[in-house]
Formats: structure tokens, sequence, C-alpha cells
């Protein structure tokens, strides 16, 4: 019975990740239709700055996990098992993406506590950075703009996580619980330091200017975009993206970051255009997560189950 659930749960998988995933497809160009919209080739290069923002952020992830166990992941595997995650979030909530990670690091004999460690680093530093690219925009637009306060109560929940970059805090938390569980607890060195998790931080910024740079292209091809308007739109786009993530019971952010997308890029352009722009946005990153279920493909051989 054990090993007919183990074979038949990754096709469970992949059936629910495509069910979600068709639905969003579909729902994105019903939007579309509904629009005046015309194809561009300047997409394409933001499309494929959206793939590559993923495998950035899986090779980072790789490196974050490397320090912690002493041991190197290579680049490809942790490009492959970040893309998966990557996918699972068309499935409501994190836990998908999780439960991934901790499955492969199992099978490699990488401890679980590790590899959920690196799943807390990733998701910290990914907020982080992004507030770090896109905050400066909100110092800088007009007042009237942030009326709609409640878009951004999830950023809120970056506030209690920011404890994690203090390795002493986070240490003796986590070990005040897994202690109240009866598990064995952490050891100092399971973590890595403060100064090592701000070299990160600034690594981490590299997925997220690409990120910022894919929006750029995106809008480009589809409006009149005037230089100045670059950085605005690229930290509107990760500002959108970080809310979206946060937002974690909502599959893919959807709905939330195309709010926020209208509400910055309004400022540029009449709001007919930014919900143009928000909806084909979407489309693009749904193309975009077939380009990263590409790279899975090619870098796991066509195989279903990872190894």
């Amino acid at each position: 019975m054990k090993k007919w659930l183990l074979r038949i749960l990754p096709w469970v998988v992949i059936t629910t990740i495509a069910y979600f995933f068709g639905k969003t497809l579909i729902d994105n160009w019903h939007k579309v239709e509904s629009t005046t919209f015309y194809f561009s080739w300047l997409a394409i290069p933001g499309v494929v700055l959206l793939v590559m923002a993923v495998a950035m952020s899986g090779i980072l992830w790789g490196k974050l996990l490397s320090g912690l166990i002493g041991r190197n992941i290579a680049p490809a595997d942790a490009i492959r098992i970040h893309s998966a995650s990557w996918l699972l979030k068309y499935i409501p909530g994190q836990v998908g993406s999780l439960i991934n990670k901790l499955t492969w690091a199992k099978s490699q004999g990488i401890s679980q506590k590790s590899a959920a460690t690196s799943f807390v680093y990733e998701n910290v530093l990914t907020a982080l950075a992004s507030l770090v690219v896109s905050l400066p925009l909100l110092f800088t637009t007009e007042s009237t703009v942030l009326k709609d306060a409640s878009l951004f109560v999830p950023i809120l929940a970056v506030i209690p996580i920011i404890i994690v970059i203090y390795r002493p805090v986070f240490y003796g938390l986590l070990n005040y619980l897994f202690k109240k569980m009866g598990k064995k607890p952490f050891r100092e060195s399971d973590f890595l330091s403060t100064g090592q998790l701000f070299e990160y931080l600034t690594l981490y910024l590299a997925p997220r200017l690409l990120t910022a740079a894919g929006f750029v292209f995106i809008a480009t091809s589809l409006l009149q975009v005037e230089p100045h308007m670059y950085v605005a739109l690229g930290a509107t786009y990760v500002l959108a993206s970080i809310i979206g993530l946060l937002a974690v019971f909502v599959p893919g952010g959807i709905g939330v970051r195309e709010a926020v997308i209208v509400l910055f890029a309004g400022m540029y352009f009449p709001v007919e255009q930014a919900i143009v722009l928000a909806v084909v946005a979407r489309l693009y990153a749904t193309v975009a997560d077939l380009g990263v279920f590409g790279v899975y493909l090619v870098l796991n051989k066509g195989r279903i189950k990872q190894r």
C-alpha cells in the first residue's frame, strides 16, 4: 500500500497543480480577451527575465542550504527542486513548496531541520530584499495612492520574522518551541550568522531586480513607457509580488498583486491602461511559469520522481 501511494502521489500533485494552473491561465486569457491587447516581441525578454529570476532564486536557496549542512548542493539540483516548489504555489498556501523541499532533502540524507531552516531563510530574505527594492517607491509617491491601506496588511507579516536575521533570538525561540514539543533541540551552529544573512540579503536583490526588469519589458510592450518610469514600474511589480506572496491563502497572490499594480501604475497611466497592464502582466507571469516548468523538465530529465 505504501509503495502504491508513493507511486500515485506525484501524479496527484501534478494533476492538482495542472488544474489550478490551467484555471489561472484560462481566467487570465478571458480577462485579456476583454481588453485591447496586441502582442509585442518586447514581452519575450520580459518573460525570459522572470524565468531567470526563479532560477537564480533556486541557486541562492541551494547556496543557503549548502552553508547550513556543510555540503555542496549542485546548482542544477537546487534550480530543479526550487522550480518544482515554485510551481506548487498554485496550490493555496506555502505548504506544498515546503513539503517538496523536505521530501527531496530526506531522499538525499539531508537534515529535515536544515531544509526547513533554509526554507524559512529564503522566504524571509526574499521578502526583505523585495522591500529594500520597493519601499523607496512608497516614500516618493503621493499620499493619496496609499489610501487603501488594506492592500499592505500582508507586509506586516515581515515584522515578526525579521527576528530570523538575529541568530541568538531565532535560535532561542526555536529551541524553546522544540523543547515544549519534546523534540531534539537545534545547535547554534545550525543557523547562519547575522553577518552571513546580510550577505545573502545583498545576493537576493539580484532576482528581485531581474523580476523588476522583466516587468518593465512587459509594460513597454503594451504602453508608451518613458525612461523615467522604469524604476518606479519595476519597484511596483516587486512590491506587488511580495504582497501577493505574503497573502498565503491566495493561489499565487491572484487579485492582490493586480490591485497593487493598478494602484501605483495609475500614477503614470490612465486607470484603464493600468488595469490592462496588471491583467496582461498576470498572463505573461503565468506563461513564465510554463518556462519554469520547462526548466524543471530539462533538469529532471523527464522523470516524475525527484532523486
